[in-house]
């Protein structure tokens, strides 16, 4: 439901307030954990997708500091599963190496947007969530990543 009222109000200029309504969702507190691999990765996804969410109800609610903890990529559950609850022999591979540099990309823009939000006003950091570059790019590589890392595996 969440992702879907985001959705909606990144796609519609005249729903953009849903996201005043977006609560806080408490990304910081779930682990990722699953019988098999792929849905681990269902896992982070829905995860990434959430925390996406999280970022634009922060912005247009103007709560930036809601998004601090989200800069340091380890406190993410898809930092701490990457580097942490990962079996090691997933770490080994190019998939992994991949996934990690998109995971950390995706931070960065995450930083760059609070920055924004904080030097220039919470319109600024939010252009640059709607904007199709920096932000958005990193978020749709990582999806893509870690979509396309069991698939890469079976072939």
């Amino acid at each position: 439901m969440l992702e879907r009222a985001y959705l909606f109000a990144l796609a519609i200029d005249e729903l953009h307030d849903v996201a005043v309504f977006l609560p806080s969702i408490p990304i910081l507190s779930t682990r990722i954990e699953a019988e098999t691999f792929e849905a681990e990765i269902e896992h982070v996804l829905r995860v990434h997708r959430g925390l996406k969410t999280h970022v634009y109800g922060a912005l247009v609610n103007e709560r930036i500091d809601d998004l601090k903890p989200y800069l340091d990529e380890a406190q993410c559950p898809i930092g701490y599963w990457l580097h942490e609850d990962l079996a090691l022999d997933r770490r080994r591979d190019r998939e992994y190496d991949a996934a990690a540099r998109a995971h950390s990309a995706f931070h960065q823009e995450i930083d760059r947007v609070v920055r924004a939000s904080e030097t220039a006003g919470m319109a600024a950091g939010e252009r640059l969530v709607l904007c199709n570059d920096g932000y958005a790019s990193a978020a749709a590589t990582l999806e893509e990543t870690f979509a396309n890392w069991p698939r890469k595996l079976a072939s």
